[in-house]
């Protein structure tokens, strides 16, 4: 059976330095660039699509090449012919034609050994759909403490820290759930236990995936981030955690630990309150900030890409990402 490997997790938690890490043992493989595509297309056309059908094959092949992901590697030289990669297949699944991306695009050149993998965030909301095509898939979920989570993607992004830890406390909670229902196939990590004791978290993960621990999994070539604190860095930033106390005032905190309480105790943070009661924001507060925290990701991208490049990836990343709750 094909050995593949998921990591999810919030964005700003570590999953980029996580990835970064595992691509760093030989026998693992996964793409620098978030697929981000994949439960769209099969939410969108049905597990039980007829990919062998020509028509469908090209209908599905025109949405893949359009993708910020195809389109991203397009940019750096790098472009697959999908048709030329599947047409010995004896049948096309929704399987087979996302690892003929995974293989490709990966950093190593593909053999039967190697584990194959992606490290999309946002793929922690679609677990049963991805075990649908790949009931033998392992998920490692990285966890970073809210308050440093959100701090981070308001630094990035400009995002409101309300809906933030709205956000954090949601997938926490809806976390252990999955994780109760497949733990065969889930693993939880976290972000502090990865700065402060890299190589035992690492081994667990090794042992989870079932290969063995390489040291190389220790250094990176070169640096995860492109943006916060740990810009730049080459190697494990061990004191990049519990800034949000010089970042957030003592009331902001207060706020943001009765939104996570019940996530943030359920994944043993200490809370600078500890008798603080859970609190939920108003359904139209949510509203307004997720409209701001879309208006600030669009100029985000207009900043980084320019007036009509960063539009067009904006617009054509939300087209196929995955929705979210308020």
């Amino acid at each position: 059976m094909r050995r593949i490997i998921f990591i999810t997790g919030l964005p700003r938690s570590g999953t980029k330095l996580l990835r970064d890490l595992m691509n760093q043992h030989s026998m693992i493989s996964i793409p620098r660039i978030e697929t981000v595509l994949f439960p769209y297309l099969v939410n969108k056309y049905g597990l039980g699509f007829d990919l062998n059908q020509p028509d469908n094959f090209e209908l599905v092949k025109s949405e893949i090449e359009k993708s910020t992901f195809y389109q991203n590697f397009l940019k750096h030289g790098l472009s697959l012919d999908l048709k030329t990669a599947v047409q010995e297949a004896d049948l096309i699944t929704w399987a087979l034609l996302f690892e003929a991306l995974l293989k490709f695009y990966g950093p190593k050149e593909y053999h039967e050994e190697l584990i194959i993998g992606d490290k999309t965030p946002g793929y922690i909301d679609h677990t049963d759909l991805l075990l649908n095509i790949w009931p033998q898939a392992k998920f490692v979920h990285i966890v970073r403490d809210p308050r440093d989570y959100l701090c981070s993607v308001n630094q990035v992004w400009n995002k409101n820290i309300y809906r933030a830890a709205n956000r954090w406390n949601q997938t926490m909670v809806n976390l252990e759930h999955r994780e109760r229902l497949n733990d065969q196939n889930m693993l939880t990590v976290y972000y502090e236990q990865l700065l402060e004791q890299p190589e035992n978290t690492l081994i667990s993960i090794c042992n989870f995936i079932g290969i063995n621990f390489e040291a190389s999994m220790l250094t990176l070539n070169e640096s995860s981030e492109l943006f916060g604190d740990a810009k730049g860095s080459t190697t494990i930033v061990r004191g990049n955690r519990q800034k949000y106390r010089q970042k957030l005032s003592k009331q902001q905190i207060y706020k943001i630990e009765q939104l996570v309480c019940p996530g943030a105790r359920m994944h043993g943070y200490q809370l600078d309150n500890p008798e603080v009661k859970p609190k939920k924001l108003s359904q139209l507060s949510l509203l307004k900030h997720k409209y701001t925290d879309g208006l600030n990701a669009l100029m985000f991208h207009i900043r980084n890409k320019g007036l009509l490049n960063g539009s067009k990836y904006f617009f054509k990343l939300n087209q196929t990402n995955i929705k979210r709750s308020l």
